[in-house]
C-alpha cells in the first residue's frame, strides 16, 4: 500500500493550478494516534508570534483562523460540548467517528475529484474546525486551509477482486478506528484509494462533533455539484450561503437561560431512575468494534404495527420505540427503564442547509405498567415523547449535570440502551460520468451497550441490533433479534394482549429449556425410607467400619444395634410415627445413633444447635411440639425450659431390647427431618423434608460420584442443623463408607482444616465455599496440603474460583471439585463437576444441571420461561421438594406453587428467589439471590462480582462485600479482606486496585482488613460479627478540615479552590459534593496539565474526585513520563523539531542558528 498526498489547489487560483506533486506526510492527526508528541498549537502560537515580532514580522494569516465569510471562532453548541467532553474523557476512543465509503468506477477525473473535496471543505466551515481550550473555556476555531486528501495505492494488477475488497475493508476499518485529537487538526480524514483498472474508493471519516446524519446528505449533494464544476473548470467553492453553524451556536448560547429552565423537568423525571438493565451480558464494556445483527422482522408485520400506530395517532418512531421497550421489558423483567434517543434541533429553515451537529439527546424514562398491552404501552410512550419534546430545549449535558454530576459512566451516565429511527440514507453519492455504490466502512467502537436502529427502505423498515462485541456474544444477540421478530408478530396479531402473555421462545428453544435440559432421569429404585439405605448396608456388611472418632471405631452392626435401642426407648416414651423428636447431642457416635433411632421409630428428627440463642431453641421446641428431646450429659443443662421429656442417648443405648420391636409402617411421604431457616418476618421457618425426597437424593449421589473406593472416608463437617450433614451421613452409609467424626472445636478451626484432613486420611469432603476458600488460602500461604482428598463437594453459597483455589487443586491432581446448588427447601437441586485442569475453571463456577428426579425452570416475574442467556428466578420441581413450612400455610402457599409445566396432578414448584441463567450448553449459571442485587446511586451491583475482583488481588487472601446503610441515598459498599502473610495492604491500595478494574459505582466506599472472617456454625461468613466500617469523611472528628499533606497536594488544592470559586478545599473533600460538575472537571484538569506538565485522564479523576486522589494521579503520571524519558534514546526522545524552537534558532539575536536552545 502506497500513500501520497493529493496536490492541493490554491483557493484563490484557477482550478488547474496545483502545489507540489505529492508529499509523504501522515494525516494531520495520525502522529497523535501513534503516541508521538504533538505540538500544542495554542500554547506555541503566542511564542511564534513573539519570535517573529523580534524581527518586525507578523504571523501570516493572523491567527490562522480566517474562514471565508462569517465568524472565525465561537463557543461550542451544547451538543458539541457533550461530544467534546465524551471524547476528552476517552481520548483513545473512536466511538464517535462517522465513517463512509463509496466504490467509484467509470470515467473519473481524479484531480477534479480532489479539488471538489477541497472546495467542499472550503464551502462548509465545519470541515475546517478544531476545538481548543481558551483560558477556562472551550471554543471552536475555523481554520483557513482545508484538510488534505490522501491518495492510497491499493492492490496490484494481479490482485483479485476478493483480495482487493478484503484489503480495502481492512484499510477503511483502520482509518475509522483511529481516534482524533480535536485540538490539533480538524477531525476529518479524506482518503482516495486507487485500485487497478480505473477504480477508486472514496473514504471519509469525520468526528460526530462536526456533523449529524442530515449533514452527510448535504455533503454528498454538494460534492456532486462541486465535482461537476471542477470537471468543467468552474469554481463553485463559495461558502455556504446564509448563517453559519457558528452563528447558530452563538444564538443557542444566548438562549441558554431559557433552555436551562427546562432542565428541572428532566431532573425530576429522572430522579432515582435505574441506570442499568439486566441484559444478558457476557463481559465488561470495551472498545471492540460495534457488531450488528439484522432483526428477522417481516415487512408485513411491521406495516401492520405502523398502521396501528397511525390509527392511534402515533408516529412510526413512537411505534417502533414501543416495540423495543416491550422487548426490553420482557427480556430484562424491568418495569422501569431509561432508553436514549436522538432529537434533531433543525427546527428553523435556515438550518436545513447547514453542516453541523444539530442533535440533542432524550433520556426517556419508560415505566411499563403491570399487565400492560401493546396498545396501552403505545399510548403511554406517546405521552412520554410528547412531554420530552415539550421540554426538548433542555441540553442533554445540562440534564446529566442535574441528575448525575459525577458522571460515573464514560459511555453514557443515564442509559445503556439506545433507539434511533431514520429514513434511507438520503440522496446517494452521484458523480458525473461514474457509478458509485456504498461500501462498508467499518462500524467503529460501540457508542452504546445495545442499540436498535430502524431504517426506512423502499421495501419497508429494516431493524438492526448494534451492540458492544466485548459485552455480548453474537449467538446471544442473534437470539435477541429472533425474539424481537417473534414479539413483533405477536404484537401485531394481538395488540390488546398483556405483554407478559406473549411467548418469546420459539418451539425449539422452549423444548430445550422445558424438556431436554430437564431430562434428569430417575434413580435406580431407591428405598422409600432413607434409613433403609443404612439398614441394607448393616445387614450386608455388619463388620465394616461405619464411624470413627479420635481413633475409636464403630461397625455398622454396632451402630445399628444402638440405633435400635434408641428407637425402642422412643416407642416406650410414647413417640408415634409422624411425631417430631428433637436431637441435642454433641458430635459423637451417639449423635448418629440418635438420628437413626428417630427414623427407625417412624418419627422425624429436629436438630437443635446449642450455639443458637435459648429463645430460638424454645421456639423450635414449641413449634414442633416435640414430646422427647434426645440429649447427652453435657447438653441437658444448656436447653431452655420445655414440657418435652429429656432422654439420654447413652442410657437408651445401654438398654437394648431383648426382642426388637417390629418396624412401624411409614409412608414415603412421611417427614424425615425438620430444619429451620431464617424467615423474613424474624420467625424461623421449619422446613419439613420427606423421606421420598432425600432417599432420591442419596440414590442420585451414589450414581453421580462413582466409582467409590471401598470404605471411602468422609468427614462429618457440617452442623447437624445444616442439611448438608444429612448428605454426609446417609450418602456415606449407602455405599459402605466410613464417617469420620470430629469435635466441635476441631470443626470451628477452619484454618487447621487441611492438616486435620491429612491426619484423618479424609478422602471426601462436603464444605461450604467460604471454608474451602480459606483452606485454599492457607495452602497458598504455605500451609498443609490435604493430599488424601479425592472428592470435594462445595455448596451453600456461590463458588468463586480464585487463584488460590486453582493452585490447591493443581497441587491435588487426583482431587475433583464439584459444585452443588440447592436451597434447604429442595436440598441439592443441580450439580456441576469442574474440569480436570483448574486453569480452565471460570471465575464463577456454574451450578450445572438438575439432579435425578428434579426439574429446574427459570421463570420471569409472570411465571413464563425465559430464553437462554436471560436472567430468571430458579424454580424447582420434581421429587426433591419439601412439604413446606411447619404450621405456616400462608408462607408455604407463597413459596410452593402449582407446577404449570407438569401433567402430574398435584405437582408443585418451589420458588427459590435465586437468580440464574442458562448458558448455551444448558448448564446453569448462578447469579445470586434477587436481594443480593443491590442498587447504589441507581446502579445495579452484584456483590459477588465485586468480591471476585477483590479476591484476584495478589495480596488478598479472601474477601467479602456487603452493603452498609438502609436508605437508598445512604447505601454504600463495604469490602472486607484478609491479607496474605507479609502483605502490605492498605485501604488506598485496595481502592486503586478496584478502580482499575470496576466501574466507579462498584468501588467500595470503605475497607476493613481482618486476620480471618468470623463464620457461622454452618461455615458461612457471619455478617453480624463483621466489624463496623469507618467511612472517610471530609473533616476530622473535631470538625477541622483535613489539610493537604505535601506540596503536590497543596498545588492541586489551589486549583480545586480556583475552579470552584472557594477559599480552600480539604484533601478529602469530594469535588462533586462541593459544587463541581463534569464540565468544571475539564477546566480543572486543563489547569493541572499546565501546572504539572502532565496529562491526567478524566476517568481516573472520577474514581476519587478529591485533592488526594488527583494528586496521586499526578504523581503516577509524572513517574510514567519519567520512565518513558529514561527508556528512550537521545535520538528517539528528541522527536520532531518544534516550530517555535526552529524559529527561535533562526531568529536568535546572537546570530548562531546552530546553537540549540531549550525552554
Amino acid at each position: 500500500m502506497c500513500r501520497t498526498r493529493a496536490p492541493r489547489s490554491s483557493p484563490a487560483a484557477p482550478p488547474t493550478r496545483s502545489g507540489p506533486s505529492a508529499t509523504t506526510r501522515s494525516p494531520p492527526d495520525s502522529r497523535a494516534s501513534r503516541g508521538t508528541a504533538v505540538m500544542s498549537v495554542d500554547s506555541h502560537e503566542e511564542r511564534i508570534a513573539a519570535l517573529l515580532a523580534q524581527r518586525g514580522l507578523t504571523l501570516p494569516g493572523g491567527d490562522g483562523a480566517a474562514p471565508r465569510g462569517g465568524r472565525s471562532r465561537g463557543p461550542l453548541s451544547r451538543g458539541q460540548r457533550r461530544m467534546w467532553l465524551t471524547q476528552t474523557m476517552r481520548p483513545d476512543s473512536a466511538a464517535y467517528n462517522v465513517a463512509s465509503a463509496w466504490r467509484i468506477e467509470g470515467d473519473v477525473d481524479e484531480p477534479a475529484l480532489v479539488r471538489a473535496l477541497e472546495r467542499l471543505s472550503l464551502r462548509h466551515a465545519a470541515l475546517r474546525t478544531v476545538f481548543r481550550t481558551a483560558g477556562e473555556a472551550v471554543e471552536q476555531v475555523v481554520l483557513d486551509d482545508p484538510p488534505e486528501v490522501e491518495i492510497v495505492e491499493l492492490g496490484g494488477a494481479a490482485s483479485g477482486r476478493h483480495d482487493d475488497d478484503a484489503a480495502l475493508a481492512a484499510a477503511l476499518a483502520e482509518r475509522a478506528g483511529m481516534p482524533f485529537d480535536l485540538a490539533q487538526a480538524p477531525p476529518v480524514r479524506l482518503t482516495l484509494y486507487r485500485h487497478p483498472g480505473r477504480r477508486w474508493t472514496l473514504g471519509v471519516v469525520l468526528h460526530h462533533i462536526l456533523v449529524d446524519d442530515w449533514s452527510m446528505g448535504i455533503l454528498r449533494t454538494d460534492l456532486a455539484e462541486l465535482y461537476r464544476s471542477a470537471r468543467t473548470g468552474g469554481d463553485a467553492a463559495g461558502a455556504a450561503p446564509g448563517p453559519s453553524y457558528l452563528d447558530w451556536a452563538e444564538r443557542e448560547h444566548e438562549r441558554q437561560a431559557e433552555m436551562l429552565r427546562q432542565v428541572s423537568y428532566w431532573a425530576e423525571r429522572l430522579r432515582d431512575a435505574p441506570r442499568h438493565m439486566d441484559l444478558p451480558v457476557s463481559g465488561p464494556p470495551g472498545d471492540a468494534p460495534a457488531a450488528q445483527v439484522r432483526v428477522p422482522a417481516r415487512p408485513a408485520v411491521l406495516g401492520t404495527l405502523l398502521d396501528l400506530g397511525r390509527a392511534e395517532g402515533c408516529s412510526s418512531f413512537t411505534v417502533l420505540l414501543t416495540v423495543w421497550a416491550a422487548l426490553l421489558h420482557r427480556v430484562t423483567g424491568e418495569q422501569d427503564m431509561v432508553v436514549g434517543t436522538p432529537a434533531t434541533l433543525r427546527d428553523r429553515t435556515e438550518t436545513h442547509r447547514m453542516v453541523g451537529f444539530f442533535l440533542n439527546t432524550f433520556a426517556l424514562r419508560l415505566a411499563v405498567p403491570a399487565r400492560a398491552s401493546f396498545r396501552r404501552l403505545l399510548a403511554y410512550t406517546s405521552e412520554v415523547l410528547a412531554e420530552a419534546h415539550a421540554h426538548g430545549a433542555a441540553p442533554y449535558d445540562a440534564v446529566v449535570e442535574a441528575v448525575d454530576p459525577a458522571r460515573q459512566d464514560v459511555r453514557d451516565p443515564l442509559f445503556q440502551v439506545w433507539f434511533a429511527a431514520e429514513g434511507e440514507d438520503g440522496d446517494p453519492l452521484e458523480l458525473e460520468g461514474a457509478a458509485c455504490r456504498e461500501f462498508p466502512a467499518g462500524n467503529g467502537a460501540a457508542k452504546f451497550d445495545l442499540a436498535l436502529f430502524a431504517t426506512g427502505t423502499g421495501d419497508g423498515t429494516r431493524l438492526t441490533l448494534e451492540y458492544d462485541a466485548a459485552m455480548f456474544d453474537r449467538d446471544e444477540m442473534e437470539r435477541m433479534a429472533g425474539q424481537l421478530g417473534r414479539l413483533a408478530d405477536a404484537l401485531a396479531a394481538s395488540p390488546d394482549t398483556p405483554l407478559a402473555d406473549h411467548a418469546l421462545l420459539d418451539a425449539a428453544e422452549r423444548d430445550l429449556v422445558l424438556r431436554a435440559w430437564n431430562d434428569s432421569g430417575t434413580a435406580s429404585s431407591p428405598p422409600p425410607l432413607v434409613h433403609r439405605w443404612f439398614e441394607r448396608r448393616a445387614a450386608a456388611e455388619p463388620g465394616r467400619t461405619a464411624l470413627e472418632q479420635d481413633g475409636r471405631r464403630m461397625t455398622y452392626g454396632e451402630l445399628d444395634s444402638r440405633a435400635e435401642a434408641v428407637a425402642h426407648a422412643l416407642r416406650v416414651a410414647s413417640v408415634r410415627p409422624g411425631d417430631f423428636v428433637a436431637v441435642a447431642v454433641r458430635r459423637s457416635p451417639s449423635m448418629v445413633a440418635a438420628v437413626l433411632g428417630v427414623l427407625k421409630a417412624g418419627a422425624a428428627y429436629v436438630p437443635l444447635d446449642l450455639d443458637h440463642p435459648a429463645e430460638r431453641l424454645a421456639m423450635i421446641l414449641e413449634d414442633t411440639a416435640a414430646p422427647v428431646v434426645l440429649v447427652d450429659t453435657h447438653t441437658r443443662a444448656a436447653l431452655p425450659p420445655t414440657p418435652a421429656r429429656f432422654l439420654d442417648v447413652a442410657e437408651a443405648c445401654g438398654r437394648t431390647p431383648a426382642v426388637p420391636s417390629p418396624a412401624p409402617r411409614i409412608p414415603a411421604d412421611a417427614v424425615a427431618y425438620v430444619t429451620y431457616t431464617s424467615g423474613s418476618t424474624g420467625r424461623p421457618k421449619g422446613i419439613c423434608m420427606p423421606h421420598r425426597a432425600v432417599s432420591n437424593l442419596v440414590g442420585w449421589q451414589l450414581e453421580r460420584y462413582t466409582p467409590v473406593p471401598p470404605g471411602q472416608r468422609t468427614l462429618q463437617f457440617a452442623s447437624l442443623s445444616f442439611d448438608v450433614s444429612f448428605q454426609e451421613i446417609f450418602s456415606t452409609f449407602a455405599h459402605g463408607g466410613t464417617l469420620v467424626l470430629i469435635s466441635e472445636d476441631q470443626r470451628r478451626d477452619v484454618h487447621g482444616l487441611a492438616e486435620l484432613l491429612t491426619a484423618l486420611r479424609v478422602e471426601r469432603l462436603f464444605v461450604p465455599a467460604a471454608a474451602l476458600q480459606q483452606m485454599a488460602e492457607g495452602h497458598r500461604m504455605g500451609g498443609g496440603l490435604p493430599d488424601t482428598l479425592r472428592t470435594v463437594i462445595s455448596g451453600s453459597e456461590q463458588l468463586v474460583v480464585t487463584d488460590a483455589l486453582r493452585r490447591l487443586f493443581t497441587d491435588l491432581p487426583a482431587g475433583r471439585l464439584h459444585n452443588e446448588y440447592g436451597p434447604s427447601e429442595t436440598h441439592v437441586t443441580t450439580a456441576h463437576t469442574l474440569a480436570d485442569d483448574p486453569a480452565e475453571w471460570p471465575a464463577w463456577a456454574p451450578i450445572g444441571r438438575p439432579v435425578t428426579g428434579s426439574r429446574v425452570y427459570l421463570l420471569d416475574a409472570w411465571g413464563r420461561l425465559v430464553p437462554v442467556g436471560v436472567t430468571g428466578e430458579v424454580c424447582v420441581g420434581g421429587v426433591g421438594l419439601a412439604h413446606g413450612y411447619l404450621r405456616m400455610p400462608a408462607a408455604t402457599a407463597a413459596a410452593f406453587v402449582p407446577d404449570p409445566f407438569s401433567g402430574e396432578p398435584g405437582s408443585r414448584l418451589y420458588r427459590t428467589g435465586d437468580q440464574a441463567r442458562y448458558r448455551p450448553d444448558g448448564t446453569l449459571e448462578f447469579l445470586g439471590r434477587a436481594d443480593d442485587q443491590v442498587k447504589i446511586r441507581g446502579y445495579r451491583v452484584e456483590l459477588g462480582e465485586v468480591r471476585t475482583v477483590l479476591e484476584e488481588h495478589p495480596e488478598v487472601g479472601s474477601a467479602f462485600v456487603r452493603v452498609w446503610g438502609e436508605r437508598s441515598a445512604d447505601r454504600r459498599l463495604v469490602a472486607y479482606a484478609t491479607p496474605l502473610p507479609e502483605a502490605n495492604l492498605d485501604e488506598e491500595g485496595l481502592r486503586e486496585y478496584l478502580r482499575a478494574r470496576l466501574p466507579a459505582y462498584m468501588v467500595p466506599a470503605a475497607y476493613v482488613l481482618l486476620e480471618k472472617f468470623p463464620l457461622t456454625v454452618n461455615g458461612k461468613v457471619d455478617q453480624k460479627r463483621l466489624p463496623e466500617p469507618r467511612f472517610g469523611s471530609v473533616r476530622r472528628g473535631n470538625g477541622e478540615r483535613v489539610e493537604p499533606r505535601d506540596e503536590r497536594e497543596r498545588r492541586v488544592a489551589h486549583w480545586f479552590a480556583a475552579v470552584l470559586g472557594t477559599d480552600a478545599v480539604g484533601r478529602d473533600e469530594d469535588f462533586f459534593r462541593i459544587g463541581g460538575s463534569s464540565l468544571l472537571v475539564a477546566r480543572l484538569l486543563t489547569n493541572i496539565r499546565e501546572e504539572f506538565s502532565v496529562a491526567v485522564p478524566f476517568t481516573g479523576f472520577f474514581g476519587d474526585p478529591t485533592v488526594a486522589g488527583l494528586a496521586g494521579l499526578v504523581a503516577r503520571a509524572e513517574a510514567d513520563e519519567g520512565s518513558a524519558r529514561d527508556g528512550a534514546g537521545a535520538d528517539e526522545g528528541a522527536g520532531p523539531a518544534r516550530l517555535d524552537t526552529l524559529l527561535d534558532e533562526l531568529l536568535d539575536p546572537a546570530g548562531d542558528p546552530g546553537a540549540k536552545r531549550h525552554e
